[in-house]
């Protein structure tokens, strides 16, 4: 056959797909992607360099994620390794606190058959483990003690100027330190329960949940890997040990002042990619999909180079099943702008709110602030269900634009999948790369219509998409 004539079928071929696509309610999940832009820009990093505190070998994963397979390590676990159990827990335990809600949420109801399935994980001991932290849980101990003492008499939690030191960030459950390993002299990232928290079983199960998750991501590039843990079985401390990490995160980069005026579309596309990689990871993953449920700029860490890596699981979950049925779960009412419509409304939740919440870190990228942030709290919170969403910032490109579009689309069976996701922002990358050296400053689009559903009532928006 003439090669004119082949590049012509092929065209016509591509061409009535794209007309075809552009006529469907949602992304198609099988769309053909050839590209080349963003695999030259990651080929380079292949050969990962592994901190050398994690233990060898990648445990298996059962899907290929994306186009990087190549830099795991697939030598796997015996087919005929055990089942999971730690300290009397069971891997069906470790589901979405499926009793606690039934009793008090009356906006979401599970099926009583749905059930983590019991997949042959176990979570192996990493390299570090109690002994080398010896001294970091005995300084642990000490603080804590400080602090109910001064939360007592009303004085700040943190007076002590070792405990500053020590303890560099805090979350709901969680505190986070930095600690200085005596056999090597490395720095570590440990992530301790609050003293409060560590009489919950529930709050225990959540380190485990991230921990097995973690046991299964070793070696992946964009995840951030557990390099060791602590359990102290008497006491219910569950300390997660992680590589230090000093280059900040997406979030201190996104605020710099000069943002736009030093980040180019390259760079930017290609946060994007490696955000869809991880989030693949993770959602297609053993036993899952496995739901973070916290995604937002500060939880993608930077490495020297400037890539990313997802970080802090421990809000997430492993989605239970119902036979071959994927069940959705129930959880609290969230907060904070970066979340899905179903958080707010406390309707049934899966994998998708992932989705949404990285289409606002996409919009973030580009807009160089935090989303919504001109919009109160409580405002943000009654609005978006019923379909509101922000204006698409300047510098984002229409074909990126339509792809937010239905990544934070109301109706979650709507969203693609993380999958669909890399693949789309490599291919936005190849037609894009005679603009990929422009600096976000300098880069002006057409804006479409970011909701196209428009804004309702949220009962309207239920009926309109059916859930």
């Amino acid at each position: 056959m003439p090669r004119s004539v082949l590049f012509f079928i092929v065209g016509l071929t591509v061409g009535g797909f794209l007309i075809y696509l552009g006529s469907q309610g949602s992304y198609s999940e099988t769309t053909p992607v050839e590209t080349s832009t963003l695999k030259k820009e990651t080929a380079k990093f292949a050969a990962l360099e592994i901190p050398d505190m994690w233990p060898m070998g990648a445990p298996y994963m059962s899907k290929k994620i994306g186009d990087l397979e190549m830099v795991f390590d697939r030598q796997g676990w015996p087919s005929d390794r055990p089942k999971y159990t730690l300290n009397g827990f069971r891997v069906s335990e470790l589901s979405s606190d499926r009793g606690e809600w039934a009793s008090i949420n009356t906006y979401c109801s599970m099926k009583t058959s749905c059930k983590v399935r019991d997949e042959m994980f176990r979570l192996h001991k990493g390299r570090i483990g109690c002994e080398e932290i010896k001294g970091f849980t005995e300084d642990l101990n000490w603080c804590r003690a400080i602090d109910e003492k001064y939360r007592e008499s009303g004085e700040d939690e943190n007076v002590t100027n070792k405990c500053r030191e020590m303890r560099i960030n805090a979350g709901y459950w969680r505190d986070v330190f930095v600690y200085v390993l005596p056999s090597t002299g490395k720095k570590v990232i440990l992530k301790a329960l609050k003293a409060k928290h560590t009489s919950s079983s529930r709050n225990l199960l959540r380190s485990l949940r991230e921990s097995i998750l973690l046991q299964y991501m070793r070696g992946h590039p964009y995840i951030l890997g557990e390099a060791g843990h602590c359990f102290d079985k008497e006491t219910n401390d569950y300390v997660m040990i992680t590589p230090f990490m000093d280059h900040g995160n997406l979030e201190d980069i996104i605020l710099d002042d000069n943002y736009k005026e030093k980040t180019d579309l390259r760079r930017i596309l290609l946060w994007c990619w490696e955000m869809a990689q991880a989030l693949d990871a993770i959602h297609s993953v053993n036993g899952g999909p496995f739901v973070h449920a916290d995604l937002q700029p500060r939880q993608f860490m930077l490495t020297k180079d400037g890539h990313i890596k997802m970080n802090d699981f421990n809000r997430g979950k492993f989605m239970s099943w119902d036979g071959e049925e994927k069940c959705k779960y129930c959880g609290a009412k969230s907060k904070g702008r970066w979340r899905a419509p179903e958080e707010y409304t406390r309707d049934a939740l899966n994998e998708k709110l992932d989705i949404y919440s990285t289409a606002m870190i996409y919009y973030s990228l580009f807009s160089g602030d935090k989303v919504m942030e001109d919009i109160p709290k409580d405002d943000v919170y009654e609005r978006v269900p019923r379909g509101y969403r922000p204006e698409f910032p300047d510098g984002m490109p229409p074909e990126l634009q339509e792809l937010v579009m239905y990544m934070w689309h109301p109706d979650p069976a709507k969203r693609p999948s993380a999958n669909f996701i890399s693949k789309r922002v490599e291919l936005i990358a190849d037609t894009l790369e005679d603009q990929l050296d422009k600096l976000l400053v300098d880069l002006k689009y057409d804006k479409i219509n970011p909701m196209p559903w428009g804004e309702s009532s949220e009962s309207a928006i239920k009926k309109m998409f059916g859930f």
